[in-house]
């Protein structure tokens, strides 16, 4: 819950006991029109909030993305269409890729289920004057804890622009994150260095937090150039018998403890690759995995990805 909101359902909650003690004290002071005023005015307070209440719950079900341009293509307050299609094609592209690897798998290659494609749909919401500012915005659907997927998404944009170009922080984030997203973020910042443009980007959590960055031609191109430093290798397909040790199934996340005294294992699962009855949990099962690893160019340091794509019973 935001703070906004949280300050209004506590004014709510205090009124409304102020409001049973005036009716209490009208009742005995029958006909008083000091009393009567007096709840009158709360009465037209309570109602007030329940509106404030209401506008900020529709608020918070909208994640928004301020976006400020300048540079070459920005001339007078107004911007070259084929770069701004081409810019917001590739930021809503980036965002969809988020998605996915937030909300169940990084995977390189194939298509990226469209209930996630529907919960990070971006849209163009309004354009300031004077100067080329617009206004993106999705649904956030938010969960019964307040979370949205769009919302991580645009909070690991932020964090993927807050590394800059150290190689080791984009190395970690895109273990993460994976290939897609890192393909998509490149392509993203090459839109901005082959325009010589700059862009402010600003989001806000509820009306009184925002969080803003910036980045010009230059600091994308030598981002991009960290990016080409990292070596991703093809996806790998393995087996192997053991044990599924930790499954936490809201998160989509596991642990596996290989039959040969190999390393504990952990990552995310595929959607559909758990039986809905797991009879084998904490038992010897043969595990499907897809593995995604990543270096860095000159050293030897490695990350791998893990997921969970099936299981079936071990052999006795």
């Amino acid at each position: 819950m935001s703070a906004n909101l949280a300050f209004l359902r506590e004014e709510l909650l205090e009124l409304a006991e102020t409001i049973t003690a005036t009716e209490e004290a009208a009742q005995q002071a029958a006909g008083s029109f000091a009393w009567e005023l007096s709840l009158n005015s709360l009465r037209a307070r309570r109602k007030e909030l329940l509106a404030e209440i209401q506008a900020a719950f529709e608020k918070a079900r909208v994640a928004e993305l301020g976006l400020s341009f300048d540079g070459a293509p920005v001339r007078k307050g107004t911007v070259e269409a084929g770069f701004l299609s081409e810019f917001l094609g590739h930021l809503q592209k980036l965002v969809f890729a988020l998605g996915q690897a937030i909300a169940s798998q990084p995977m390189a290659r194939g298509p990226i289920p469209g209930d996630i494609m529907e919960r990070t749909r971006l849209r163009l919401a309004a354009v300031a004057e004077g100067s080329f500012t617009v206004s993106i915005v999705g649904d956030a659907h938010p969960d019964l804890f307040g979370d949205s997927l769009i919302s991580e998404c645009f909070e690991d944009l932020h964090r993927l622009i807050d590394a800059r170009d150290k190689v080791s922080d984009l190395a970690e984030l895109l273990s993460r994150l994976g290939g897609r997203v890192q393909g998509h973020y490149t392509a993203f910042l090459d839109s901005l260095t082959s325009a010589n443009a700059s862009v402010e980007m600003q989001t806000w959590r509820d009306s009184s937090t925002s969080r803003v960055d910036f980045l010009d031609a230059s600091e994308a191109k030598n981002i991009s150039d960290a990016l080409s430093l990292l070596q991703r290798e093809e996806e790998r397909d393995e087996q192997l018998t053991g044990r599924l040790i930790g499954l936490l199934q809201h998160r989509a996340q596991f642990e596996f403890e290989q039959r040969d005294g190999g390393p504990i294992i952990a990552g995310k699962v595929l959607p559909g690759a758990l039986p809905k009855a797991i009879a084998s949990y904490n038992c010897d099962v043969i595990a499907c995995f897809s593995v995604e690893t990543m270096g860095v160019e000159g050293r030897e340091e490695v990350k791998e990805n893990w997921t969970l794509i099936g299981l079936c019973p071990a052999s006795s």
